[in-house]
């Protein structure tokens, strides 16, 4: 990352390189990390070709992670006066995309597991062994915590406009003296 280090300030070395690591801690490819963290505080958009030579990286690398934070609404294509390229900016909103993230992530994950216990409940009845019946009972029960978790998930994008109202604000302020 030496030669980076030429086309970065101290700062922008330093957000790129924390953004990497915190995609990684959450299991994010740290190119993605690093092309958001570099949009992020850029005071302009970027094209592909300014984010390859900036991060030394290349066009295919970042123009698959373009298309990640993109689907993620967490970058939006900009159109530049009197430039063919596509310009990128990363959307400031990070509560949003947190959030929309976790739901979705989270909403997947639910999908995958209440496939799994519907295909042991259908196992469960084809055996009808009294032996599994207190397991069956288990995941019955997991199903359900489950289904509530999906329940949950749903709520998560109406949380960001909560967080953001002026009536949690005043509670939150009165909390603090």
């Amino acid at each position: 990352m030496n030669k980076v280090q030429s086309k970065l300030t101290h700062f922008e070395l330093e957000v790129v390189s924390a953004a990497g690591e915190l995609a990684m801690s959450i299991s994010l490819a740290r190119s993605v990390g690093q092309i958001f963290g570099l949009l992020y505080i850029a005071s302009e958009p970027l094209s592909i070709d300014d984010l390859c030579w900036r991060l030394e990286m290349s066009k295919g690398n970042v123009s698959i992670n373009l298309r990640v934070l993109e689907a993620w609404d967490a970058v939006e294509k900009i159109w530049v006066r009197g430039s063919r390229r596509a310009h990128y900016k990363a959307v400031r909103d990070l509560k949003r995309i947190a959030l929309q993230r976790i739901e979705q992530g989270g909403r997947r994950r639910v999908d995958l597991a209440l496939a799994k216990i519907s295909r042991m409940e259908s196992l469960s009845r084809s055996r009808n062994d009294r032996r599994d019946k207190a397991a069956v009972e288990r995941v019955r029960e997991f199903k359900a915590f489950l289904k509530s978790v999906k329940k949950g998930l749903k709520l998560l994008p109406k949380l960001e406009s909560f967080l953001a109202s002026p009536l949690l604000a005043g509670v939150l302020r009165g909390s603090d003296r």
